[in-house]
């Protein structure tokens, strides 16, 4: 792990402007907030550049602008080439960052593909007690609407489209 100080000083660099840390570096760790922890947290983890990163609960007590700034970070190291391996409970945000999904039931893997074939099995997903994204719980229940995207901003479209469509065939 032993970097020269001057690739010590290069990755810090790096670090500070990735993880956006110049209003942190001169604070003690205690007296940061929730999503300052987190990113000194990543930075702590990645300074040897690591290929491989696991990330456990890396949102648990962040508010929702500190959560997406947080996975903001983990998304831009993904796309550096890092494999990045994360434990994450609220689906919105594994619906938004991830690529992959594994979902564990009693220990056993679940199921296991892309975020919009995994949440698309509402009902297997509710055997391991987990609810998929209001729009995914949305379109199974009115799979005639005919959504060919999960992406909020295609099925608004779609269904503000249908609902045009129904008033004026009312008229």
């Amino acid at each position: 792990y032993s970097l020269s100080k001057n690739e010590l000083n290069k990755q810090l660099d790096f670090l500070e402007n990735l993880l956006h840390l110049t209003d942190i570096l001169k604070q003690r760790f205690g007296t940061l907030s929730g999503g300052q922890k987190r990113r000194a947290e990543i930075a702590r983890a990645i300074i040897h550049r690591p290929l491989l990163l696991i990330l456990d609960e890396p949102t648990t007590g962040l508010d929702w602008r500190e959560c997406c700034s947080v996975l903001d970070i983990v998304k831009e190291l993904n796309e550096a080439g890092h494999t990045i391996i994360m434990t994450i409970h609220n689906m919105s945000l594994v619906a938004r960052y991830a690529q992959r999904v594994v979902v564990l039931r009693e220990g056993e893997i679940l199921l296991d593909g892309k975020v919009d074939d995994v949440f698309q099995e509402t009902e297997l997903l509710k055997t391991a007690y987990i609810k998929a994204p209001q729009h995914y719980q949305l379109m199974s229940m009115f799979p005639e609407i005919g959504v060919k995207s999960y992406e909020i901003d295609v099925i608004a479209d779609t269904i503000a489209a249908r609902m045009s469509a129904l008033a004026g065939a009312e008229e």
